[in-house]
């Protein structure tokens, strides 16, 4: 069973935060482009009193002449639109690409990873939400992800709470649960499914194996079934290609541009071969093309290129 698209989707409004040259100002370019993304896309975080740079502002400007019936939301599948997350109107991956190597922020600076923020304090845990480096909340306190509470703590319907035991409900999902249990099908925590249970989804089964046709089964060897482009269905090593389990393919060799990543590392599926990613200049059709920057207007671009 194919699982939700695990990357973040970072709003217009983060990008301008994080882009650099941010400053407390009133409304602008920045702000209006992240109404536009709510209105298409039902997310906005609060601006905080940011603008953005002159160079943000106007990829932002990019955005706003966009339709929402232009766009799709980050893991969308409307052909003929653009994705905000890969597509040339938008620079929320690359600005979070620039976070990447970021360390050591203090409370409250701007952030995009846990890893940006530092602890001002011994054995204190800093992490980022929200775009800032905050401390870790304890029980009682705020969260998005387990990550952003104390230690042995869970997160719970958006705050803070003492992990669900087997047995008890678990409302927002697997991270509600005790460590080593899962939330079952049934919405409460419990062991892990054995194969041949009825599942919805990976994390319920046991490691090594699989949910495929709502049932647990163990990852498949060359020529088992499979969903397409969902590789965690397929032994370590083997992709899932037009709905069996099969070798990556190689270097130079044959591949599907549907299956995400597919190809060897570093490598992208280009005119139906794997190849080295696309340096700057290069021809593109999203970000996965490019070695470095992002894909705008079918160009692999410096992130503050022109």
């Amino acid at each position: 069973m194919k699982r939700q698209d695990p990357r973040s989707f970072v709003t217009i409004a983060a990008v301008c935060a994080l882009a650099s040259a941010c400053a407390p100002a009133t409304d602008d370019l920045c702000a209006q482009a992240a109404r536009h993304v709510a209105s298409c896309n039902g997310a906005m975080p609060d601006m905080d009193g940011l603008r953005c740079s002159a160079s943000a502002a106007a990829e932002a400007q990019g955005v706003l002449s966009k339709t929402c019936s232009e766009l799709r939301p980050s893991g969308g599948s409307e052909p003929g639109k653009e994705d905000f997350w890969t597509g040339d109107g938008s620079i929320a991956k690359a600005a979070c690409l620039l976070m990447v190597g970021a360390r050591d922020g203090g409370l409250g600076a701007l952030c995009c990873f846990d890893r940006n923020c530092r602890g001002d304090a011994v054995g204190q845990s800093n992490v980022c939400r929200d775009y800032r480096c905050r401390v870790a909340s304890e029980v009682g306190g705020p969260c998005k992800r387990r990550g952003h509470c104390q230690s042995g703590l869970a997160c719970v319907a958006k705050t803070c709470q003492t992990p669900r035991a087997r047995g008890e409900a678990c409302p927002t999902g697997h991270g509600d649960c005790a460590s080593g249990l899962i939330c079952g099908p049934a919405g409460t925590c419990s062991d892990r499914l054995a194969d041949g249970e009825t599942c919805t989804d990976n994390a319920q089964c046991a490691l090594r194996s699989t949910c495929i046709a709502g049932q647990c089964a163990p990852r498949g060897s060359a020529g088992a079934r499979c969903d397409d482009g969902d590789a965690s269905d397929c032994d370590h090593g083997l992709t899932c290609i037009d709905g069996s389990c099969a070798s990556r393919p190689a270097s130079g060799g044959a591949c599907d541009r549907s299956v995400t990543f597919q190809c060897p590392f570093g490598e992208t599926c280009w005119q139906g071969r794997c190849e080295a990613r696309h340096p700057l200049g290069g021809a593109c059709e999203n970000l996965h093309d490019c070695d470095e920057g992002f894909c705008r207007g079918g160009v692999c671009t410096d992130i503050f290129g022109s």
